[in-house]
């Protein structure tokens, strides 16, 4: 995870870099002139260096203020809380902090879709059993069994994309509700902050606080997923202990029992997922019960809650994409030795005989019934499945035998081949998994850009900010 500053630090530059956006507006208009923005911004300057103390951050905004003024010369005193006031510049804190860890988390979301989307690629055909409720059910191969955490890690995307569009606009000159009777230019307000647009009603620019539902829901719609498919891994790895190993640092041992060698890191981190989705339901919670109108003094309540959220996701994110990528080991020959077991290709000896020998399908399917069962009986495998036994079932169901050869159907049961038919869009079939992992990545590719584009609006900003900075 990207190293954060403490908290109350980036508030504090938020608050400063609000304050200076907002002064150099008031020169832009003529409400200033360049003496008095250097004395403001200078005044500004030596604010943001200071330390919080610790106070409510409901609190941190009149002080910086108070220390504003107190640096500014005696004609400017009082000039830059022209056109605002100290409520609209502390939501407008709040949305700067939030937005920018919310970029650095979705940077490193962006790279997780990247590795699983490797890992996928790199296991799509590598054969294994799928299962329901602990049960083989098919064949299948590894990178399809992973592929749908693409797919919902996706929709998380779109999600915390959404949660960042609330975020990303402009509280600042709407006052305590009501706005100013000053005249100000929010347009350039935005522009000098990064954003792309301010909220065109004073009240909820300062008083809407849904965003945060936007915000709580993303963050459970990536951590969701990330917990659910590393339980999943965990329960793949207990049914094939043989298959699949760790590097050292992730597994857990004891010296009293030298022989055990558990998945401790797995299972840790899909309880830090868990802890993750319930600090977004904290959030959730604090957003539904805050007060109707403006919320200053409830800023520590929900703030602090926000931020750790975002910052344990990216230590979720981080953390899985390094098991997938690095500490996860995979012995392919003994996950595919397992693959063809249980008679999970059996279901296709009645598609067989419906689409090779042409029966009809009610037939089809009481003879396949017939054949899997005395193979079980018998204590063999598909593999083991003879011409004489179809042969005897078809007897007892249509009134003669079918004389299919036997490596026509060995062929057809076999995992490689039952997965080779599936080759439908999202199907398992190596082509198939080829196409959809080319689509998920132009699909990660487009939302990369999306962020690149907002980083790069933010970093306009801010040249343009030290700009004015350097000129003062």
């Amino acid at each position: 995870m990207s190293t954060q500053p403490d908290l109350s630090r980036r508030f504090l530059d938020a608050l400063t870099a609000a304050a200076t956006a907002h002064s150099i507006m008031l020169r832009d208009l003529g409400t200033i002139d360049d003496g008095y923005l250097a004395s403001i911004l200078g005044a500004i300057e030596q604010a943001r260096g200071v330390d919080l103390p610790c106070i409510a951050y409901a609190l941190a905004t009149p002080l910086v203020d108070e220390r504003i003024d107190s640096q500014t010369a005696p004609g400017a005193y009082g000039a830059p809380q022209l056109g605002r006031g100290q409520t609209d510049l502390a939501v407008t804190a709040v949305r700067l902090t939030l937005r920018d860890r919310l970029l650095t988390a979705m940077t490193q979301l962006l790279r997780l879709r990247e590795v699983i989307e490797e890992f996928a690629s790199s296991h799509a055909v590598t054969l294994m059993q799928t299962t329901v409720h602990a049960q083989p059910v098919q064949a299948g191969t590894l990178g399809h069994t992973a592929a749908p955490l693409i797919a919902a890690l996706e929709r998380g995307t779109a999600a915390l994309s959404e949660a960042l569009e609330e975020i990303n606009r402009l509280p600042l000159g709407a006052g305590i509700g009501v706005g100013t009777g000053f005249a100000i230019d929010r347009d350039r307000l935005a522009e000098l902050l990064g954003m792309p647009e301010w909220i065109d009603h004073t009240a909820d620019a300062v008083g809407g606080t849904d965003y945060l539902l936007g915000l709580a829901n993303g963050i459970e719609r990536v951590a969701g997923p990330i917990s659910r498919w590393l339980d999943e891994l965990l329960a793949m790895m207990r049914a094939n202990p043989e298959a699949f190993s760790l590097e050292d640092k992730w597994q857990v041992t004891e010296v009293l029992a030298p022989q055990w060698r558990a998945s401790g890191g797995i299972a840790a981190l899909a309880a830090h997922g868990r802890r993750v989705e319930a600090e977004a339901a904290m959030i959730r919670t604090i957003a539904q019960r805050l007060p109707w109108g403006p919320v200053p003094g409830e800023i520590g309540a929900y703030l602090p809650v926000a931020d750790s959220a975002i910052g344990q996701l990216e230590v979720l994110m981080e953390r899985t994409a390094y098991l997938m990528e690095r500490a996860l080991i995979v012995n392919r020959a003994a996950l595919a030795n397992r693959a063809g077991r249980d008679f999970v290709t059996a279901g296709d000896l009645a598609d067989f005989l419906m689409i090779e020998e042409e029966i009809e399908p009610q037939a089809a399917r009481t003879i396949a019934g017939m054949v899997i069962a005395r193979a079980r009986e018998a204590g063999l495998e598909a593999s083991g499945i003879t011409v004489e036994m179809i042969d005897t079932a078809a007897m007892m169901v249509i009134g003669r035998e079918i004389k299919v050869e036997f490596e026509t159907i060995s062929k057809y049961l076999a995992p490689r081949r039952y997965i080779e038919r599936r080759n439908q869009t999202g199907g398992p079939a190596p082509s198939a998994m080829k196409s959809w992992l080319a689509a998920a990545g132009r699909r990660r590719e487009r939302d990369d850009q999306r962020i690149a584009e907002i980083v790069a609006r933010i970093a306009t900003a801010a040249d343009l900010t030290a700009r004015e900075l350097s000129e003062s």
